[in-house]
């Protein structure tokens, strides 16, 4: 749309629409009541279950009202319906109204403790359930539950009388609120009947009309469909509970009852409008009786209309608009002919008896063309929130002069010249990013523009440090023209067919069968070894077998898979009464089941490298199933992929099915090539191990250049694939866990065409939940390829292969058969389940090679979905917007999240972020291990991080380490390596803070061993923790926390290391008698003063970073290093409030054990922050800034709980209890090692102490450059201000620019691992 001049003057909003018509003076339901009087044997209802008539409803609304009167329901009070569609729903929701009662609808998919915060709220003590539903269940003990469907509905036809007019409160809705808590929404009888006259009358809403009621009771739309319809005298039909949400039900109802009306929010008619399309060419398409098509409560695509009316030719498109505080609707717009460049549907012209005034910040009248915010005016105000007059005082303004009462939408919409409302989206969706205003709507608009895209979202990252504009587009459903999937299927059965051509398949299949019956008699004879089965007639259970054998008890559910496949197999014969196995076989000569094996061999060229590999398990099955041995020390022999290339590459059987793979991946990328050239074929392969079946298929593309990722979990095999294809540019590698959640791994939906996966499904936890996540990665169209054993008892595996599952702890199937492997019939049902739209498989069931136990799968997926990438949506918008709202990335999704209501959910949106980078690289580049004293140290991490082949420079972080791990590390250094042993732990530590690696730890025992450790270091306050500097990056200081070490930043630093290019130094207190003598007002200058002497030696230009305590210690550090000539370009504060100065020593030690990550509990001490931080509350009004000696102890009244467990504790001298937190101290904690001894633990303490009294006592001076604070979300015992306290505090220290954002935590956890890549982010500073 062309820009257009606004107008000089302000446009002055129209008198409400009706001609001065007076409001309605009846109530809501009176209308009803009266088509029920008048005509009760009129058909009202329509549910799962059958029909109601008018009268029937009335009926069964008196019973309610008579039910809710004898429990103790006044008129004015609030009843809770809690009940699933159905008609005791609406008979419920009329009864409440026939006493005058207020009605409240519960949303049945919300969490339990959401509702009983609601039912709370109001104040509920009656509720209207269903005696079948559980969505009435495990109410409140002090609510009374009504059981609609079990109340007669035949008493007398009196109605009980009420005292209530059309002022007082009909309902009241719940909505979200912005601090999280939901609020509810009071709307008076007038208010409502306002609105749903009007739509009525206005659209000639009849006896005729029926409408298909889908939308919650909870959402206010529904208002109109029980109290509109059934005041028209026409019918709701109600869907199936079970199928609320199924379009294909809803189409059924709509033809089966002739449905004429529909009213939902616009996603849920584009979902039936999906399903009808869907069905345009499947004959499933039928005649519909829609006239009148009401949307609202979110943006309508500009496609939707027309896409209705295509289907429903005769149905008139509405849009409507308005807020649940002012009566569902308050404007109305109806769709005509849609311009396609209109950025939206306009939002039309008000109801009768409303209006909608345009203001800017004064509250003056905008002019036409003028962006400003949306008031609302009129008879449909709510009367506001109940139980909070300041949110209701917020929202619902009085304008002077005339003290017109307005409710405050937050959207920001213009008007154009023909006086209709134009909808430009919310004033809190306007965002900055590089300094620019941006509309999000008017980026969703150019999102949604893309032919292949139904639906958009768009939002700001500001966990990122630059605020980064992330888009989210939903593919539309289109069916994909499917010529390539015949061809792909036709090629595989071709080189399958000649793969079987090369074996003889009754010399194959007399090999499969010998290499069964080596394995079963292995088994038996394994447990005739043990003393089992050694007479005929010997019977045992399974568990006389497991101790007998001395099974390991990681492999107590491969033992029970044994005895399964030697019954199976015929071995084993199972008393069904006794439960006693007895054996059914011979004794046999194993060497001479081996010479039969190894000429079957010879005539088939099996594979004689994984015959060995099986013999060689033979051999020692009983280590193995001791425990004793780990099958992976045979598949890999010191590290070398010896055996492993024999079981998954090197044998008949595998390199056929490699081969199947390769065949069919190249033939789909060849048709990629021919229908969209320039667009390489994207594969993801799944855990990718040893690149057995990737050889083979990198050289089946190498001549088509596909866009290959490589991944697994581990970074061992990623670094070998890295040598092995480094000649190929095309491949790419990454970290990938399938039992973790795929996006926030950094792998975002609808991006690869085919997933690849050999051999690594059967690892899932849970089947159905990884192949869903891999059918999501796919694009429209794409394919999942895998490789699978399929037998049920697959013999050989059994005795090898099956003793790499240690740990299973399958929540699938599996968990109840006791299967490793699912059958061929199993998965073909998960991915029916999972939505395949093609599946084939190979070798076929019968087949020669099918004796080989491996099958190939191939699932075609989305085929019902527009194709495109987010290249070409990104291209698409960087032509239509200015380059800062283009977003920085795009997700192509299946579906946007939706709340219960239909409308888009943007909290769970903001969830799909993923800040993981999968391509991230190793710690460090691998670098061999020089000598014999880095080889130890290196074996000691390889046993404790479980990875192997560390090179010398990877960071102990990067490979898994975290502090926990840190602490057994530097135990099991001391206890293992003689050069370590007289090392100290804290110097052990410092150590591996500044160079956590194998090299530096090394070079420091080398040093300590000749007495020139720290020689020039013990005396200063700087640890060097990464020295690589580009240009004149400023370097980056992390100040010390309370404790005076740099553990809280443990998390921090390796991601503060690996992603800047500053040098980063720490600073630790190094003379603690110093810092305990000093007077506690005087500690941080002193502290910054010294600090800032010791830092110009290192340079002038600096970043600084601190913590709690650390926090103010570096606002005054800044300040002195700025007045010694060096410049601060960045500050950033983290978690620092200053709290009331505490003279209360059990306070003091309550929040030390806080920090060393005390068990509470084990303590006596009480664990309920809240319940802490209101008592300190009031203390602190009694004696502000402080807390006094003794204030715990004195603790009575509502605090009594609280106060008698201090009592507890105090009954212990200071010499038990802080052994006592010492003992209770957790290694996981921020600031505790885990490795302190008891007398470094109590000087920890004192520093502590010390720390308290020092920012309780300081007064900050101004601070001017730059800073960042970041505030933890969660609460904490000492500080009872609220954010917005904490944020106000450093305002008035921090007179520059001030940047402030929220982690996820309290205080002792805000520092966690999970928050250090966020933290790392903002404490780099801003781009320059």
């Amino acid at each position: 749309m062309g820009r257009v001049p606004p107008r000089s003057a302000p446009r002055i909003p129209a008198a409400p629409e009706g001609g001065g018509q007076p409001p309605p003076e009846h109530l809501l339901h009176e209308p009803v009541v009266a088509r029920a009087t008048s005509d009760p044997e009129r058909l009202a209802i329509i549910d799962a279950h059958g029909t109601r008539t008018y009268g029937r409803m009335l009926a069964e609304a008196r019973s309610v009202a008579r039910a809710l009167r004898a429990a103790g329901c006044r008129p004015g009070d609030r009843v809770a319906v809690c009940m699933v569609k159905g008609a005791e729903q609406i008979s419920g929701v009329l009864g409440a109204a026939l006493l005058g009662a207020v009605y409240v609808p519960m949303d049945i998919d919300q969490p339990r403790a959401r509702r009983d915060r609601i039912l709370a709220d109001a104040g509920i003590r009656f509720a209207l359930v269903q005696s079948w539903s559980s969505s009435g269940r495990e109410l409140p003990a002090a609510i009374r539950a009504i059981s609609v469907d079990l109340l007669a509905g035949t008493e007398p036809d009196d109605l009980p009388e009420t005292s209530v007019g059309p002022d007082d409160p009909a309902y009241v809705i719940y909505t979200s609120g912005s601090t999280g808590e939901p609020k509810g929404v009071e709307i008076s009888h007038r208010a409502a009947a306002n609105t749903v006259d009007d739509v009525s009358s206005r659209f000639g809403v009849s006896e005729e009309d029926r409408v298909l009621s889908v939308v919650n009771l909870s959402f206010d739309l529904s208002v109109y469909d029980l109290f509109g319809i059934l005041s028209s005298g026409g019918v709701v039909v109600l869907p199936d509970p079970e199928r609320r949400n199924d379009p294909s039900h809803w189409a059924d109802l709509m033809r089966a009852h002739r449905v004429t009306l529909w009213n939902t929010v616009p996603s849920q008619m584009q979902m039936m409008q999906d399903y009808l399309d869907s069905q345009e060419n499947t004959g499933g398409a039928g005649p519909f009786s829609l006239r009148l098509v009401l949307l609202s409560g979110d943006w309508i695509p500009l496609d939707l209309p027309d896409r209705i009316r295509r289907s429903h030719p005769n149905a008139r498109v509405v849009s409507l608009g308005g807020a649940t505080e002012a009566s569902i609707w308050s404007i109305y717009h109806p769709i005509q002919k849609v311009d396609p460049q209109w950025p939206s549907i306009p939002y039309g012209t008000p109801l009768t008896n409303q209006y909608l005034r345009i203001l800017d910040g004064g509250l003056q009248d905008r002019p036409d063309w003028v962006p400003g915010e949306l008031f609302i005016g009129g008879a449909g105000l709510a009367s506001g929130y109940i139980g909070d007059p300041r949110k209701t005082d917020e929202r619902f303004i009085h304008r002077a002069p005339d003290r017109e009462r307005l409710y405050r939408t937050g959207d920001v919409a213009r008007y154009r010249p023909d006086g209709t409302i134009e909808f430009l989206g919310r004033e809190d969706n306007q965002v900055k990013i590089r300094g620019h205003r941006v509309e999000l709507g008017e980026v969703e608009a150019a999102l949604r523009s893309h032919p292949a895209v139904a639906d958009s979202a768009a939002l700001v990252d500001t966990a990122a440090p630059h605020r980064l504009l992330i888009g989210f587009a939903e593919l539309s459903t289109r069916a994909l023209a499917d010529g390539d999937a015949p061809a792909v299927l036709s090629h595989i059965a071709s080189v399958c067919a000649t793969a079987e051509s090369r074996v003889d398949r009754d010399t194959f299949a007399a090999l499969m069968e010998a290499v069964d019956r080596v394995a079963i008699e292995a088994m038996v004879r394994q447990m005739r070894d043990a003393g089992l089965f050694v007479h005929a007639g010997d019977g045992h259970t399974e568990e006389q077998i497991a101790q007998t054998t001395r099974v390991s008890h990681r492999h107590r559910r491969l033992l029970r898979r044994w005895l399964d496949a030697l019954e199976a197999g015929g071995a084993l014969r199972q008393d069904p009464k006794t439960k006693r196995y007895f054996c059914t076989l011979d004794a046999t000569d194993p060497e001479a089941a081996w010479a039969r094996v190894r000429a079957l061999d010879r005539e088939t060229d099996y594979g004689s490298e994984l015959l060995d590999f099986m013999h060689t398990c033979t051999s020692r099955l009983g280590d193995l199933l001791r425990g004793e041995l780990d099958v992976r020390d045979i598949l890999f022999p010191e590290g070398e992929f010896g055996a492993a290339h024999a079981v998954y590459r090197e044998n008949q059987v595998g390199r056929t099915v490699n081969e199947l793979t390769a065949a069919a991946l190249r033939q789909i990328a060849r048709l990629r090539a021919e229908s969209r050239p320039g667009q390489p074929l994207r594969i993801i392969e799944v855990g990718a191990g040893i690149a057995g079946t990737t050889t083979a298929v990198v050289d089946a593309l190498a001549d088509l250049s596909p866009d290959y990722l490589f991944t697994d979990v581990s970074d061992f095999f990623i670094s070998r694939a890295r040598t092995a294809f480094g000649r190929h540019p095309w491949m790419r590698y990454g970290i990938l866990d399938i039992n973790a959640d795929l996006r926030a791994q950094g792998y975002s939906p609808n991006s690869a065409d085919v997933v690849l996966c050999a051999n690594v499904l059967h690892n899932s936890r849970d089947a159905s939940t990884v192949l869903t996540r891999l059918r999501d990665l796919l694009a429209p169209g794409g394919w999942l390829v895998f490789i699978e054993p399929t037998r049920r008892h697959n013999y050989a595996q059994l005795i090898s292969m099956e003793f790499e599952f240690t740990d299973e702890d399958f929540v699938d199937e599996r968990a109840a058969t006791g299967q490793s492997f699912f059958t061929r019939d199993q998965w073909i049902d998960l991915l029916n389940a999972a939505g395949a739209d093609i599946i084939d498989y190979a070798p076929h069931a019968g087949s020669a090679l099918d004796k080989g136990g491996q099958t190939v799968f191939v699932a075609r997926f989305k085929t019902n979905r527009a194709f495109a990438t987010a290249d070409d949506v990104r291209d698409h918008v960087s032509a239509l917007v200015p380059s800062h709202m283009v977003p920085h990335t795009i997700q192509l999704v299946d579906a946007l999240p939706r709340t219960t209501n239909g409308k888009l959910d943007r909290s769970a949106l903001g969830e799909w972020i993923a800040h993981d980078d999968p391509e991230r690289a190793p710690g460090g580049s691998g670098e061999a291990i020089t000598d014999e004293l880095e080889a130890r140290i290196a074996s000691v991490w390889e046993d404790l991080l479980k990875v192997t082949d560390i090179g010398r420079d990877q960071d102990f972080y990067s490979l898994g380490g975290d502090s926990l791990l840190l602490s057994r590390m530097v135990g099991r250094l001391r206890e293992k390596l003689p050069e370590a042993a007289g090392s100290e732990w804290a110097v052990l530590l410092r150590r591996m803070l500044q160079d956590p690696t194998v090299r530096g730890l090394a070079h420091h025992l080398r040093a300590s061993a000749t007495g020139r450790a720290n020689d020039d270091t013990d005396s200063s306050s700087v640890v060097e923790l990464g020295s690589s500097s580009e240009g004149n990056s400023p370097i980056h200081v992390l100040v010390h926390a309370g404790t005076g070490t740099l553990q809280p930043y443990q998390a921090l630093i390796p991601r503060l290391r690996s992603g800047s290019h500053q040098r980063l130094l720490g600073l630790e207190m190094t003379d603690l008698d110093r810092y305990l003598s000093l007077p506690p007002e005087a500690v941080i200058t002193r502290l910054a003063s010294d600090y800032a002497r010791e830092l110009r030696n290192y340079g002038g230009s600096f970043a600084v970073t601190g913590y709690c305590l650390g926090g103010f210690l570096a606002a005054e550090l800044s300040r002195a290093l700025i007045e010694t000539g060096a410049s601060v370009e960045h500050l950033t504060v983290i978690s620092s409030y200053q709290p009331p100065e505490v003279e209360d020593e059990l306070m003091i030690e309550y929040l030390f054990a806080q920090s060393m990550g005390a068990d509470l509990d084990a303590l006596g001490l009480p664990d309920d922050t809240e319940a802490i931080g209101r008592a300190v509350h009031d203390i602190l009004i009694e004696t502000p800034g402080r807390l006094p000696a003794g204030c715990l102890t004195d603790l009575r009244g509502d605090h009594d709980s609280i106060g008698s467990a201090f009592r507890a504790f105090a009954q212990r001298d200071r010499d038990e209890r802080l052994p006592a937190i010492h003992r209770a101290g957790s290694a996981s904690s921020v600031y505790n090692s885990g490795a302190y001894a008891l007398d470094e633990f109590i000087r920890l303490f004192d520093v502590f102490q010390q720390s308290m009294l020092a920012v309780a006592r300081h007064d900050p001076e101004a601070y001017t450059g730059s800073t960042t604070l970041l505030r933890n979300s969660g609460s904490s015992t000492l500080l009872p201000g609220t954010r917005a306290d904490v944020g106000a505090f450093w305002e008035r220290i921090c007179i520059g620019d001030l940047d402030v954002h929220d982690l996820p935590g309290d205080h002792f956890n805000c520092m966690a691992r999970t928050n250090a890549d966020l933290i790392s982010q903002y404490a780099v500073g801003p781009a320059s």
